[in-house]
């Protein structure tokens, strides 16, 4: 084990801290030389997890049993000066959590408020309760204040790269104290819906006689021509509306074309939600083959269903 976490009969070497992740069972950090004495359950500590994640997570527990399946890592800063909830609580969320079947990083997101979830995508706000009341900054504070009257939001981790690691708590209560700020813990929309393009003829087009001229004003722009006559092609089988991936399956057929004729008015261009797993046809249902004890429990359950709207298996 690395002396970075003391001698092996120091009572407080590693601490289990709740991360706010759905994970089956909580971590175990190491608790440096320097922060022996000060870590204790229910505090903030900062820890890393994989190469570049960084989380905020609360101390379950401290004690002195290293893990054996993986290699410990460091606590990275504690929060707190003292813990922020109460071991009551951090007991009644693990029973929450195993009643509920739920993991306690999921509990901690639900129970905690939201000045107490600190994540990089946290942001603070500038709303100062009373815009002539006249506060008396501390200079480590100042320049988050300069930056929040500026731009209006500030992400904590902005706020960090401002102020430092070791003075975040501190300037982050300053801020809430005065009610200046508002913190706002909106999940951003990461979710973006696959799109495709689809191709039709605008309505003007949709007459033969215009769709003739068309062809004939085409005559100077070959790839332009290609795209066309490859499109009329696949709808006369396929109906109006072509994906643009597929027609650009045609070897003639070129995306600038495709844009060059929907800047010109002949083709309409729609941009359309997509599934980004193709829906299989479920509607053939393969022959199933029971062993003995399920055909068994089959016949059983048809036999019960049949009598009554439940049946119970024993």
């Amino acid at each position: 084990m690395p002396a970075l976490f003391a001698a092996p009969d120091s009572a407080d070497r590693f601490a289990d801290v709740i991360l706010p992740l759905s994970l089956p069972k909580v971590l175990s950090y190491g608790i440096p030389m320097q922060m022996q004495g000060r870590v204790a359950a229910g505090m903030r500590v900062e820890v890393s997890l994989g190469k570049n994640k960084v989380y905020a997570g609360i101390v379950l527990r401290v004690h002195n049993h290293p893990p054996e399946v993986y290699e410990v890592k460091p606590i990275r800063a504690v929060m707190d000066e003292k813990p922020v909830i109460r071991e009551t609580q951090l007991r009644f969320w693990e029973w929450i959590a195993e009643y509920y079947v739920a993991s306690l990083g999921e509990v901690m997101q639900a129970a905690l408020p939201a000045h107490l979830k600190l994540s990089g995508e946290t942001r603070l706000q500038w709303a100062p309760r009373d815009r002539e009341a006249a506060v008396v900054w501390s200079e480590t504070s100042l320049p988050a204040v300069h930056a929040l009257q500026q731009k209006g939001v500030l992400r904590i981790s902005e706020l960090q790269l401002l102020v430092g690691r070791k003075m975040l708590i501190t300037v982050l209560h300053e801020l809430l104290h005065a009610e200046c700020v508002i913190i706002n813990d909106a999940l951003e929309q990461r979710y973006k819906p696959r799109t495709e393009k689809v191709i039709l003829l605008a309505q003007e087009y949709q007459d033969e006689m215009v769709l003739a001229r068309a062809f004939d004003q085409l005559s100077r722009a070959p790839k332009q021509l290609d795209a066309l006559m490859a499109f009329v092609t696949l709808s006369a089988k396929q109906g109006p509306r072509i994906r643009q991936a597929e027609l650009l399956n045609d070897r003639r057929v070129t995306a600038p074309a495709i844009k060059a004729l929907g800047e010109r008015g002949i083709f309409q261009i729609e941009e359309i939600e997509t599934e980004r797993i193709p829906l299989r046809d479920t509607a053939t249902n393969s022959a199933i083959t029971f062993t003995p004890a399920q055909q068994e429990a089959f016949n059983t359950l048809e036999a019960g269903l049949a009598e009554k709207r439940v049946a119970l298996l024993q």
